[in-house]
């Protein structure tokens, strides 16, 4: 499961986080995600940070996501930041 949102920044551009729960007995790296995305995406549109997150991602009780608790979290300490380890995408 892979959920991306925009968030919020002073910058006239929107900086996008992606929230990635592996499948069972599955492991991603951040790295290897980007690399999916950036032939498939506008450069613009590939996430800045992402997230791994162990389990599922809050959800109502009628199962759908919330996005402003998602949104609210922002950047963390287990949050991966493509800018900190050096990964370009090229226009």
């Amino acid at each position: 499961e892979i959920y991306t949102l925009s968030l919020h920044d002073a910058l006239p551009i929107s900086i996008h986080k992606a929230y990635v729960v592996p499948a069972a007995g599955m492991t991603v790296a951040p790295v290897e995600l980007l690399d999916w995305c950036t032939p498939r995406m506008p450069y613009f549109a590939v996430p800045r940070f992402v997230e791994i997150v162990a389990g599922e991602l809050a959800k109502t009780p009628t199962g759908k996501l919330q996005k402003a608790a998602l949104r609210e979290a922002g950047v963390t300490a287990a949050t991966w930041d493509r800018e900190v380890v050096g990964y370009v995408v090229r226009r």
